[in-house]
């Protein structure tokens, strides 16, 4: 990013959502899919840093997991940042590396929500870890997730389940063929739910784009 789109970012503010993980193209297209449609201004950027934007801009990255550092004047001059995290570590350094990340969000003065599946164990630890001072939000098959994912169904056309979050119970019907990507679904709602759609509405819109 070079000076003047840097001087920009700083005066505008865009909303930032950094998605990492084997699956952040797919992540990323369902994200625009559901916040297109309460907000205007909202562009997945696979590569560079647009020239127009506003304070209403939502720009989504689908970004490699070792390629975060790369947006380090990004995560620490975002007023809204919001990070979905769904790798499965390889190695310890990985594991490393991301403790270093997330250590490093402690003392940036931003709001800021990273999302990460507690299915994984390694991640699972890491949010407990970190949880006090950070905003992580869970999602998991266990109870103690902060999007809990329950009475899971799945027949010849449609796949449905619901989740459980602040005391409300909503259920979702989605498509047979995203049966195995349930867990980028889940991070999905998370993002449009924070950007202020309610889980109703969230549900209806699944149903007819998924």
């Amino acid at each position: 990013m070079n000076f003047f789109k840097k001087i920009l970012f700083i005066v505008n503010k865009p909303d930032i959502i950094l998605i990492s993980g084997d699956k952040n193209s797919l992540t990323s297209l369902i994200i625009y899919k559901l916040l297109k449609q309460k907000f205007k201004d909202i562009r997945v950027i696979k590569s560079g840093f647009p020239y127009v934007f506003n304070r209403r801009s939502i720009f989504i990255f689908p970004i490699d997991f070792n390629k975060f550092f790369k947006y380090k004047f990004i995560l620490e001059k975002s007023y809204n940042l919001i990070i979905i995290n769904n790798i499965s570590f390889s190695e310890e350094n990985d594991k490393q590396l991301f403790v270093k990340f997330l250590k490093n969000l402690k003392s940036a003065i931003f709001k800021h929500y990273i999302i990460i599946n507690i299915d994984n164990d390694i991640l699972d630890e890491l949010s407990r870890r970190l949880k006090n001072n950070l905003n992580i939000l869970t999602y998991s098959l266990k109870k103690e997730a902060d999007f809990q994912i329950s009475d899971l169904n799945i027949d010849n056309k449609k796949l449905n389940f619901k989740i459980i979050n602040e005391g409300d119970i909503v259920p979702l019907w989605i498509n047979i063929n995203f049966k195995n990507k349930i867990d980028i679904i889940i991070a999905s709602i998370i993002v449009a739910k924070l950007k202020g759609m309610n889980l109703v509405e969230i549900s209806q819109i699944l149903k007819d784009v998924l």
